[in-house]
């Protein structure tokens, strides 16, 4: 079987059936080629053929066998996409047609428009002959231009997800009254500056946590991407409530999360408390706070982390006092060893006492010596003179204004040289 070809041509030198306006202009030769043969060529200005609705066209095709001579009367299917549109001129109501020759005649479609105005819109002509393979173009009928309603517009992507001074590029696709997609371009504007910030391309850029809305508007139909520009938008503290004794501490720690609700690790919180008389905080690295509890009663902490905050219901209450001692592990003999008495909770001043245990071996401990008043001085100076004490245990005791006591465990201090 031989290959066959076929070739579509418009002809800019269209026949007016009604009105008598000149062709249009030709350009140098614009070749649609659809992968080999056929070929489908055009000399017009445009991609595509725009012509008055009252206008008609010829085209022709032009058919080549497999050794490259022309078939003068090939047998020719011809399709157009939308007769409300365009037409066959002596085949009207029909949108698919088979003759024998190499022309065909179009007009655009008298009084199908509003108004009783002719067709304006996007259409597509198919010609198809023997095995070969079809060729279409896309043209398109109206009075003018303004004669192209748009139904629909689509902005894609429909939404985005950005972070501040990101950028994403939007376009926009209209869809007229006949279905037909066309590629327009539309006023960009944006609902909130700003959160983010679109230019006439479609491009946009990210400015600051939020959300808005980028709208591409074409005659009056418009088309909408919900951008959201990604950062702090929860906080949440644990615990929640909270609870800290007078003079004690208690650690907050919080949690950012973004729009979407994964953890947002960037930035540093600021704490404040909504009552410093009653307690305190300060920051703790990034997303911790440490309260500090001044006075029995309630306040408010909050962790902030623009333009998110969130907050903890703090209650400060009384407790007995707590005390620990510190100071040197090991002395010598006639060495001077300061223990200090460390206190917290209770009321505010304290007074300590601090007592001392020789002992000359594990199991072996003369009795506890007696309290020694310290006052309001948190610490004891201690030195030993004695031969064979191997080790000795400081005790302090500490009374709050409440005349709450507290005792600490058991200091344990080596002796390195005994004797």
């Amino acid at each position: 079987m031989k290959r066959s070809a076929l070739t579509l041509i418009a002809v800019a030198g269209a026949i007016a059936a009604a009105c008598h306006e000149g062709p249009l202009q030709p350009r140098p030769r614009y070749a649609l080629r659809t992968g080999g043969y056929p070929t489908l060529e055009w000399e017009l200005t445009t991609d595509r053929l725009y012509m008055p609705g009252s206008f008609c066209y010829t085209y022709y095709v032009h058919a080549v066998d497999a050794n490259g001579y022309t078939i003068p009367d090939p047998y020719v299917h011809w399709t157009i996409s939308d007769i409300r549109v365009a037409r066959f001129e002596f085949y009207q109501g029909s949108s698919t047609v088979a003759v024998t020759g190499t022309s065909m005649y179009v007009c655009g479609t008298p009084d199908s428009g509003p108004n009783g105005t002719p067709g304006y819109g996007y259409f597509s002509l198919t010609a198809t002959w023997g095995n070969a393979a079809p060729i279409t173009q896309v043209a398109e009928f109206g009075q003018t231009y303004n004669g192209y309603q748009p139904q629909t517009e689509t902005v894609t992507p429909s939404s985005a997800d950005l972070l501040p001074q990101q950028t994403r590029q939007l376009s926009a696709v209209s869809v007229d009254q006949f279905g037909h997609t066309r590629q327009t371009q539309p006023n960009w504007t944006v609902d909130n500056s700003a959160v983010a910030t679109v230019n006439q391309s479609g491009l946009v850029t990210a400015v600051s946590t939020g959300q808005t809305s980028v709208r591409a508007t074409v005659n009056g139909t418009v088309g909408v991407s919900t951008i959201v520009v990604l950062g702090p938008s929860t906080i949440t503290i644990a615990p929640n409530p909270a609870t800290v004794c007078r003079n004690g501490t208690t650690r907050l720690t919080a949690t950012v999360k973004d729009q979407r609700g994964n953890v947002w690790n960037s930035g540093t919180i600021t704490w404040s408390s909504s009552n410093t008389s009653v307690a305190t905080v300060a920051p703790n690295g990034t997303r911790q706070g440490d309260v500090q509890g001044v006075v029995e009663g309630q306040a408010t902490i909050t962790a902030t982390l623009a333009p998110a905050s969130g907050s903890s219901a703090l209650t400060v209450s009384y407790c007995a006092p707590i005390v620990w001692v510190g100071g040197p592990y090991t002395l010598t003999r006639y060495q001077t060893g300061r223990y200090t008495a460390y206190a917290t909770n209770g009321a505010l001043p304290f007074t300590y006492q601090f007592r001392r245990q020789d002992c000359s071996g594990v199991n072996t401990c003369q009795p506890w010596g007696s309290w020694v008043s310290r006052g309001g001085t948190n610490y004891w100076d201690v030195i030993v003179f004695s031969c064979g004490v191997s080790h000795i245990n400081i005790q302090a005791m500490v009374t709050d204004s409440r005349s709450s006591t507290a005792t600490s465990g058991p200091y344990y201090v080596a002796i390195s040289n005994p004797c």
